[in-house]
C-alpha cells in the first residue's frame, strides 16, 4: 500500500486540483529559508521515476505557528537536467 510503504520515496501521497495523484517530499527549516537540502536515494528515485508528479514542498518555521510551505519544487529531476539546480553528492555510507 503506497500510503504505508515507509521506502516510497515521498512523505505525502495526494492529488492536486484535477484529481491527478502527486508525490510529495517535505523539506523543513525552522528558519525563514533553506539554500541546500539533502535528499536520499530513495527520495532521489521517486522523483526520477514520478517526473511532472513529483514535488518538494519547502517549508520554513517549522515546529512553531507560522509553519508556512514557502516554495514547490516540481520535478527536481527536470530541474537537474536543465542545470537549473545542482545535485552533488555529499554523504558518503560506511557499512561495518
Amino acid at each position: 500500500d503506497k500510503l504505508e510503504d515507509n521506502s516510497a520515496g515521498y512523505d505525502v501521497l495526494s492529488w492536486d486540483h484535477e484529481e491527478n495523484e502527486i508525490f510529495i517530499e517535505v523539506k523543513s527549516t525552522k528558519g525563514q529559508s533553506i539554500n541546500s537540502l539533502d535528499i536520499t536515494e530513495n527520495e532521489w528515485n521517486a522523483a526520477v521515476k514520478e517526473r511532472d508528479k513529483f514535488y518538494i514542498y519547502l517549508v520554513n518555521n517549522a515546529l512553531t505557528e507560522k509553519i508556512k510551505i514557502f516554495e514547490k519544487i516540481q520535478n527536481p529531476k527536470k530541474l537537474v537536467d536543465e542545470k537549473k539546480i545542482n545535485l552533488s553528492t555529499s554523504v558518503f555510507e560506511l557499512k561495518l
